[in-house]
Parts: C-alpha cells; sequence; structure tokens
C-alpha cells in the first residue's frame, strides 16, 4: 500500500498517517524476501537430525 501511495504522497506523511516508524518500514522493506540457499540447506539438515533422533536431539546435540 505504501508504494502505490508513494507517488501521491510524501513517504513521512504516509508514515505519520498510518502510524507506521520509518525505521521500521525500512527494516521490513530492506529485509530478505527469500532465505538464502545456505540457511534453507542448513534448516533442512537440522530438520533432519531432529527426526533421526525422534525429537528428542535439542540445540546442544545437534
Amino acid at each position: 500500500m505504501i508504494k502505490r501511495l508513494q507517488g501521491n504522497f510524501t513517504l513521512s506523511l504516509i508514515f505519520h498517517v498510518f502510524q507506521v516508524n520509518g525505521s521500521s518500514y525500512y527494516d521490513w522493506h530492506n529485509r530478505p524476501k527469500l532465505p538464502s540457499l545456505k540457511k534453507a540447506k542448513e534448516l533442512s539438515a537440522v530438520k533432519a537430525i531432529h527426526a533421526e533422533s525422534n525429537r528428542s536431539a535439542g540445540a546442544r546435540t545437534i
């Protein structure tokens, strides 16, 4: 919604009207859209190890 309004209004006015902190918007806007391939592989490996341990392995073990 903010992108659509940006053409007609300043960002500071939009933030004020919607009571959005500018730094929060930019943090969200600049956040990676998808997890990296490396993170996806790591998560997959952790889930596999956890499943192999009959869901008993915790953070220290993995």
